[in-house]
């Protein structure tokens, strides 16, 4: 006996985020979700920080040594977790 299942897939919601909803830049080189939901999104200039809604970005002129990142990871501070 042989059975056969079709299912449907769920079309899920896409949006699209580029440089004109706050990302820093159109080329990105990775992408982190920390402990907390945020999403980090390191690009060609800068970082982006997206908290579901909208962009913080950061660059040199916030203490980061380059404008180019190509890796984010999460370091915990002692106490915080």
């Amino acid at each position: 006996m042989s059975w056969a299942i079709f299912a449907r897939a769920e079309q899920l919601p896409l949006r699209h985020y580029g440089v004109y909803e706050g990302l820093p830049h159109s080329n990105v080189s990775c992408v982190f979700q920390d402990s907390r939901g945020y999403l980090w999104i390191g690009t060609g200039d800068g970082l982006g920080r997206f908290d579901g809604y909208r962009f913080t970005t950061y660059d040199t002129g916030d203490g980061l040594g380059h404008t180019f990142i190509n890796a984010i990871t999460e370091t915990l501070r002692e106490g915080s977790g």
